[in-house]
């Protein structure tokens, strides 16, 4: 293989060079590397049709020679045409008159009358210089020929550094284009202005009329279709060369010449080498740094005359795929489009490129952003105090040894290192919750994405953070919604068209702009045969029956049969000029149906000899298909109205079905003025669905039709987003839809509801299609990808009928793989309790306790043993996690137990009863070791301290006792105004423990039972009451987070009671948390959802909606890798029983792996 080598950066082009590929300067006229765009058309358009136009534009995106090609067509229609670079007259050291007369100079050497004009200027000295100007184009240049004269004015930006206004200049242009309306002469006029501005920029004193006149002409990136004629210079494999480099440049002018152009000189063979290539021509930091383009958008973003920090900040925004407006009145996205970075795309700013992508890139945004300078110096600084420490303890070592002063000397030196050390220490965490602020901010962008289907924008987002060390929950989370997909096949370099199985299952083809057509392994994904086309892409493809042969059209060529494992042409079937709009195999695979603008047609597919034709109207047919028992044709037209005027007002759909034997037409279903995107008969043929676009394009519809008697049965959707592809499912219960807003939904043939919605691609999807079992969906995309999915759900949460065990702690056992699961025939007595896999949902144990029920589970810290206890009983029950036999019953003689949990070395066991007792078992043998005393009929709660040497107990009527685990012996009675408590965590420490009275909690010191302080964390009255429903410290003890009657989650500093932050938004709250590494909040309400939240900051993160829309429950798994949420169905009571449907919980799951 050739080695890949870096060529030396080009020498700037220009016209007339002999290269292929010109970077940095003009392409001439006849240049073989010039691209025709939309623009070339436009500008040549509006010229001649008198307009005055303006390409106004970032640098380096082929105005000038679009200028340049414009011109030499112009001549070639008999204009006469004058080019004034401005560039070319110098600047800041002339004056108005100088730089009127180089213009002028310039002007009559372009059109042959320089003599003429400078005679003009020099016979007007009593006019000023703008007059004498226009005065000479206007006297001279228009009378010398009838021939129209456009002038092409070229680097306007070059007048904002004259050091006179050129207000008049632009003004004298506007005053030539209105003085047509009384001077016919000026009527052959034209101007072209060219630059790096906006229209705003041209006039800036506001008591001069602005500069409001003209075309705007549109530049824009290159397209594949476009560029096409750049792969002449790239060799043999020059369309996949190309297909890589818009992929690194998105078609930017410049940066395609010139990768193209080493692409060239390296003899690249590989995508993987441009790639390569990419990287040392702009992505290193040296690279980026000399190439001239770069340098520019680097330069006008940085020395912008506007706020730097605003600037940065909306780019920042944009990057991550927030939805930035591109509004015109806006100075910063001016200077974001101007620099080149930004290009519009329906309206909302975008980065241009990757490579812009690339190398201005979050890091670069950082480190440019005002403050990074201060930051730098600081980190010199500390630096500099290392260095300085380093060498002060070398020098101080040797004077130890000689005099006493030596050691105070080193005493001060220590100090120095001890404060260079706290400052590191500073920097250290500044940076971390720099990068962490960052990361969040990321993250809070992400869901509008998703909303948006912009599932592109989102991997990007998760790439650039995936090695950020504190990504959690959320990053996994979209990480795993964004990869959802079972199996994705790349390997087209265009738009993939059409997608099917084969009647196996076992395979799958694709059919793609990029003129293959491809078959892969249904179950590996690997690509097993790829079919060339000639001149065109495919834009249908299908099996027949048997599988072994392929069908492809083109609605520009022919139909063809391939041997579907040799790839081998059996059979062509001519198309004429228009090619064929659809075409498929019969179902016994003897016979071809193809659909064109010429009609309907059946072929022998032996043969290809035609057997039946049906006409079609004044367009043809844009479909068609037979039904599966062979007896019935489905066309579909999709005529252009014309109204009197000639003018176009819409599309006139209509479908029809045709007797196969008669060629008679059964049955006419009028659609309106709609415009076609797809239709598919039912499996049974009893039905047809249709998808497309009624009345305006606002009105994206799927219609299921009743194929006996043509009444409309049900319609599916409705909305702004067009629909592309539509088919049935095998046993024809669902039916599924590519959409143009990058999605696919699956839908209920029967009742019309979404049963889910299809995420995953970064384009619109052209193409899906159920599997023959029915079990999974297929989809093709505008991107260039087909995915593989499960057709059964969405995967983004794991269902499991039940409610988590012991719900006021954690239901996930210690390593975070199991869930305790509940369940039961009612909701006062659950009977069963499950361990389920959070990963699969399989059930891994069952417990049954069918004397008293189970309401609360809890797991030892080692994971070996599960304790539940009866909200009946007086009875706690030890069971072996593994097996699932149970090996102790822990018997209360009086009293209900309403409360256990295991010591953090998962020895023993303390419950907690109604009677006010405490007990504490052995966790192995189930003897009874201590029995704690406290009031009559009041005990609630019992718990052990984080070392395990103590024990907490509270009741109902606010006493709050700790007693030493090892003898029994009370140790501390706190007691104050508190009241009604289920619960007094103590701080991870042990050293602390926080109890709630109301709408007050309180923080008191266990060694003392010293008031530390006491907050009103609740200011919502329930009756006369305010009460605080939760309370828990954070893991490392610093926070306290509570939530109460208001519904506001709060974090409060648990040093000094400060309030730190609120979370807003929800009502009803009822559950939330803390991560185990304390970086993230989890809150829980009715309406809201499942909320997720910067614990720093008190940005929302992430929200989560389980299937139900009452929810009680939500907690982090041990690893903060999953959360559970438990919720309740709406179903009514039975009137003779008090039982309520079972509760369900919905796991949410995340993925951390890196995807390609």
């Amino acid at each position: 293989m050739t080695p890949i080598t870096t060529p030396a950066a080009p020498s700037t082009g220009a016209a007339g060079t002999n290269a292929f590929y010109v970077t940095g300067g003009t392409l001439g006229a006849g240049a073989a590397s010039y691209v025709e765009r939309r623009a070339d058309h436009d500008l040549l358009d509006g010229l001649t049709s008198g307009d005055y136009c303006y390409v106004l534009n970032s640098r380096q995106m082929g105005k000038s020679s679009l200028c340049v090609r414009t011109m030499a067509r112009l001549r070639e229609k008999g204009w006469r045409t004058c080019f004034l670079d401005l560039t070319k007259f110098g600047g800041r050291n002339l004056s108005a008159e100088q730089w009127y007369t180089a213009l002028l100079s310039e002007a009559g050497r372009e059109l042959g009358l320089r003599a003429e004009m400078l005679a003009f200027w020099k016979a007007n000295t009593d006019l000023g210089p703008m007059q004498r100007f226009f005065g000479a184009i206007q006297t001279v240049a228009l009378t010398a020929s009838e021939s129209p004269l456009t002038v092409f004015v070229d680097e306007i930006d070059v007048t904002r550094g004259l050091p006179f206004s050129a207000d008049e200049f632009f003004a004298g242009i506007r005053q030539c284009y209105v003085g047509r309306a009384t001077d016919a002469t000026l009527d052959r006029l034209t101007v072209c202005l060219l630059g790096t501005a906006t229209p705003a920029d041209l006039i800036q004193d506001t008591r001069t009329s602005p500069f409001n006149i003209g075309r705007r002409i549109e530049v824009r990136d290159f397209t594949l279709e476009e560029a096409a004629p750049l792969a002449a210079g790239l060799g043999k494999n020059g369309p996949a060369l190309l297909s890589r480099v818009l992929y690194w440049t998105g078609g930017h002018p410049y940066l395609t010449q010139r990768l193209c152009r080493a692409v060239q000189e390296a003899k690249a063979q590989r995508p993987g080498d441009v790639d390569k290539l990419c990287s040392d021509l702009f992505l290193t930091r040296t690279a980026s740094e000399a190439d001239d383009n770069l340098a520019f958008v680097r330069n006008r973003l940085l020395k912008s005359e506007l706020d730097l920090a605003g600037l940065l900040n909306l780019y920042s925004q944009m990057r991550r795929g927030r939805r930035i407006p591109d509004d015109e009145a806006d100075p910063l996205c001016a200077v974001l489009k101007l620099s080149g970075v930004a290009r519009t795309e329906s309206g909302v700013l975008r980065v241009r490129n990757r490579i812009y992508e690339h190398v201005f890139s979050r890091e670069w945004i950082v480190e440019h952003t005002p403050g990074a300078e201060m930051r730098r110096q600081r980190e010199a600084y500390r630096r500099g105090l290392l260095r300085a420490g380093g060498v002060a303890a070398s020098v101080l070592l040797v004077m130890v040894l000689l005099t006493a002063s030596a050691i105070r000397n080193a005493q001060r030196a220590n100090a120095n290192a001890r404060l260079a050390n706290a400052n590191a220490a500073k920097w250290k965490a500044a940076q971390s919750a720099a990068e962490w602020s960052l990361y969040a901010a990321d993250m809070s962008l992400i869901p509008q994405a998703w909303d948006n289907n912009n599932v592109g924008r989102i991997v990007d987002a998760l790439k650039e953070t995936r090695y950020f060390h504190d990504r959690g929950f959320e990053w996994g989370y979209w990480n795993h919604l964004c990869h959802l997909d079972l199996m994705t096949l790349k390997g087209h370099t265009a738009p993939v068209n059409t997608v099917v199985y084969s009647p196996d299952g076992n395979r799958i083809l694709t059919a793609s702009n990029d003129k293959t057509a491809k078959i892969w392994d249904a179950q590996t994904g690997r690509e097993i045969l790829t079919i060339k086309g000639e001149t065109n892409g495919f834009t249908s493809a299908a099996f027949s029956s048997d599988g072994s042969r392929i069908l492809t059209a083109s609605n520009h060529s022919d139909a063809k049969i391939w041997n579907a494992k040799t790839g081998r042409g059996m059979l062509t079937i001519k198309g004429g000029k228009n090619g064929f709009t659809s075409a498929a195999f019969s179902s016994d695979g003897t016979h071809v149906l193809t659909a064109s603008k010429d009609g309907a047609k059946i072929w022998d597919a032996q043969t290809g000899q035609g057997i039946f034709t049906i006409k079609g109207g004044k367009s043809g047919f844009a479909f068609a298909a037979l039904s599966p028992d062979q007896s019935r044709i489905l066309t579909a037209s999709d005529d252009q109205t014309i109204d009197t005027d000639g003018l176009y007002i819409g599309n006139d759909v209509t479908f029809e079905i045709w007797d196969v034997k008669t060629g008679r037409e059964t049955l006419t279903i009028k659609a309106g003025s709609a415009t076609l995107k797809s239709a598919a008969f039912s499996p049974d043929g009893s039905r047809i669905v249709t998808a497309g676009s009624e009345g305006s394009f606002e009105n994206n519809n799927v219609k299921v039709w009743d194929v006996r008697t043509g009444s409309k049965l049900l319609t599916l959707k409705e909305g702004q987003t067009a629909i592309s592809s539509v088919a049935f499912s095998p046993d024809g219960r669902r039916i599924v839809t590519g959409n143009d807003d990058n999605t696919a939904q699956v839908w209920d043939a029967q009742t019309r509801d979404e049963l889910f919605k299809i995420k995953g691609h970064r384009d619109s999807v052209l193409s899906a299609a159920f599997s023959p079992d029915g079990k999974q969906v297929v989809t093709a995309s505008k991107d260039g990808d087909a995915k593989i999915w499960n057709a059964q759900a969405t995967g983004e949460a794991l269902t499991i009928h039940g409610q988590p065990g012991g719900a006021s702690s954690s239901p996930f056992s210690p390593d975070g793989r199991r869930i305790f699961v509940v369940s039961g025939y009612g909701a006062v007595k659950c009977t069963t309790l499950k361990v389920v896999n959070v990963q699969t949902g399989s059930v891994l144990l069952t417990l049954h306790e069918d004397k008293n029920g189970i309401s609360s589970v809890a797991s030892s810290p080692d994971g070996k043993r599960i304790v539940t206890t009866a909200g009946l009983g007086n009875a706690a029950s030890v069971w072996d996690a593994i097996t699932g036999r149970k090996l102790l019953t822990l018997v209360e003689h009086s009293g209900t137990i309403c409360y256990s949990a295991f010591s953090p070395d998962s020895t023993r066991i303390v419950t907690a009863n109604t009677n006010g007792a405490t007990k504490v078992w052995d966790a192995r043998m189930g003897n009874e070791q201590l029995t704690l005393k406290g009031e009559a009929g009041n005990g609630c709660f019992a718990a052990f301290s984080p070392d395990g040497n103590r024990i907490i107990t509270t009741s109902w009527h606010g006493t709050v006792k700790i007693w030493d685990a090892q003898t029994g012996r009370e140790t501390l009675t706190i007691q104050g105004n508190i009241a009604f408590l289920s619960h007094a965590p103590f701080s991870p420490d042990g050293m602390r423990v926080v109890t709630t009275a109301g709408g007050v909690f309180t923080v008191w010191d266990t060694q003392t039972g010293r008031k530390r302080f006491a907050i009103e964390g609740d200011t919502r009255y329930i009756g006369d009451t305010r009460i605080i429903y939760y309370i828990r410290f954070s893991p490392d003890g610093s926070r306290i987070l509570t939530f109460g009657a208001d519904n506001i989650p709060k974090v409060w500093d648990a040093d000094q009671g400060r309030l730190l932050l609120t979370f807003k938004g929800d009502k009803q709250i009822m559950s939330g948390a803390f991560s185990h590494d304390g970086k993230r909040v989890l809150t829980l309400s009715v309406n809201g959802g499942a909320k997720i939240w910067d614990a720093d900051q008190g940005r929302l993160l992430l929200t989560l909606k389980p299937r139900s829309d009452d929810f009680i429950f939500a907690t982090f798994s041990s690893d903060d890798r999953h959360i559970v949420v438990a919720t309740v169905p709406h179903i009514k009571p039975m009137a003779s029983s008090s039982d309520h449907a079972m509760d369900l919980t919905d796991i949410f799951e995340t993925d951390f792996k890196d995807y390609p």
